[in-house]
């Protein structure tokens, strides 16, 4: 819900991502039009969801398991974009970030980060 009187704008905020709710306000300066650019701006305090998409590619996966030592039919991407968390370090979390997605581990990939 947005609240506007002479002296006091609030915008209502959702996270995207935690879901997580906050107020943008302002007693003074802003319009209703800034504070709305305001609260597209703001990152959520709860969960830090600054992300960044990222392209993984020539990802190869590790099928492989005691029944299957030269590895199983697996309908696994060897190209994908993904949303990921800011703060993740591609090249020592990256194979990680694809094995928490898809359940499989990964023997390597390249990647690069995209426009979102």
């Amino acid at each position: 819900m947005n609240n506007v009187d002479s002296s006091h704008v609030q915008i209502t905020v959702t996270c995207e991502r935690c879901g997580h709710t906050w107020d943008v306000e302002d007693y003074d300066a802003l319009s209703v039009q800034a504070a709305e650019q305001a609260a597209r701006e703001a990152e959520c305090q709860n969960c830090n969801a600054t992300s960044r998409q990222v392209r993984f590619y020539n990802i190869k996966w590790d099928t492989t398991d005691d029944d299957h030592p030269d590895g199983q039919d697996v309908d696994l991407p060897d190209d994908v974009t993904l949303e990921v968390d800011g703060d993740v370090d591609l090249d020592t979390e990256g194979a990680d970030v694809l094995s928490d997605k898809y359940g499989w581990c990964v023997f390597s990939f390249d990647y690069e980060e995209t426009e979102p």
